[in-house]
């Protein structure tokens, strides 16, 4: 605004008072959370079929993608069967050693944790030296991943949708700790600690619901 016969004045911009626009934070894009264990299984069988699983070979010791063998199809098929036909998953492998079930329990956890919120997937082994082993399977799966995640000695935090996977010893005290456990693995569950191991197992499965998506 000017006032008649008065000379304009222009005031210098202070510098100081423009700043640079702030960047726009962005999230990860987030999964659209399966309506059924059946889907999340077909999701996580794509998963692995996509190569985004990282494995170590038993001979070589390199990094390999996973690439189900025999006897992982064969249960990750039965896996599905009672997926579809409404039922809660629960499978008892008589396993010949290092046939590689460990490791697709492994694989799927870690897929579900990181794909469906809030959940908890736990896997208790018979002596500390297989904890360590087994979490270290699901450890090299998450360092192959994208995925946000609080690693511990035992423990991966999913941070970016509540969930936790972790390893314990079935010789252990308070294993649990009074959590609703998702997804259960009880490895080598013939060989755990007595007695203290078959009060942990009563525990451990009264931890999970009988619900659809465990």
């Amino acid at each position: 605004m000017f006032t008649p016969g008065a000379k304009p004045f222009f005031r210098r911009p202070n510098p100081q008072r423009f700043t640079a626009p702030r960047k726009a934070r962005t999230k990860a894009p987030a999964s659209a959370a399966p309506m059924s264990m059946l889907e999340l299984l077909d999701a996580f069988d794509e998963w692995i079929e996509s190569g985004a699983c990282n494995i170590k070979d038993q001979d070589t010791g390199e990094v390999i993608q996973l690439k189900p063998n025999r006897m992982q199809r064969i249960i990750l098929e039965r896996w599905k069967k009672q997926a579809s036909e409404g039922k809660p998953v629960r499978v008892i492998v008589l396993k010949a050693r290092k046939a590689g079930v460990s490791t697709l329990v492994q694989a799927f956890f870690f897929f579900a944790a990181a794909r469906l919120s809030n959940m908890v997937a736990c896997t208790i082994a018979h002596t500390a030296i297989s904890v360590e082993s087994i979490f270290r399977i699901t450890r090299r799966i998450a360092d192959g991943s994208q995925e946000r995640i609080y690693p511990t000695t035992k423990q991966l935090r999913f941070t970016g949708n509540g969930s936790l996977y972790y390893c314990s010893w079935a010789g252990g005290n308070s294993i649990i700790s009074g959590d609703t456990v998702n997804f259960l693995h009880c490895s080598e569950a013939a060989k755990w600690p007595s007695p203290q191991g078959m009060e942990n197992a009563t525990s451990a499965i009264n931890a999970v619901p009988l619900s659809e998506l465990t």
